[in-house]
């Protein structure tokens, strides 16, 4: 009988400090990027895909669910590439077109149309 052990560490790249973007990018993808970017090299590139991508182009159902809002950084993880988890407007768009089979979490704020 084998027995399968897997390590992953989710310190950010070039910070001692990791904020939870750059740990759940860790986590979610297997690559390092600085604070407060989502599936996002430094340069702007995007080295590969996601997990959550991946299970999605297999025909896999998809569900983000979360205690915070759907746009925040760690649930963003999933589905986001962007350089600043901040545009929380811009993630929500990109959470639109990723089309989780399943979406639970708070933000309504930034999925519903601006009041002037």
């Amino acid at each position: 009988m084998s027995k399968e052990i897997g390590l992953i560490t989710t310190s950010s790249l070039g910070n001692d400090v990791t904020d939870s973007a750059a740990a759940a990018v860790a986590k979610f993808s297997g690559y390092k990027t600085k604070n407060r970017m989502l599936n996002m090299l430094p340069n702007g590139s995007i080295p590969k895909k996601i997990l959550s991508e991946i299970f999605k182009e297999e025909g896999k159902s998809v569900g983000i669910v979360t205690t915070t809002r759907i746009t925040h950084a760690t649930p963003a993880a999933m589905y986001a590439h962007i350089r600043d988890r901040g545009a929380e407007d811009v993630i929500a768009l990109q959470m639109l077109k990723f089309e989780p089979t399943v979406a639970l979490g708070g933000g309504a704020e930034y999925f519903l149309p601006k009041e002037d």
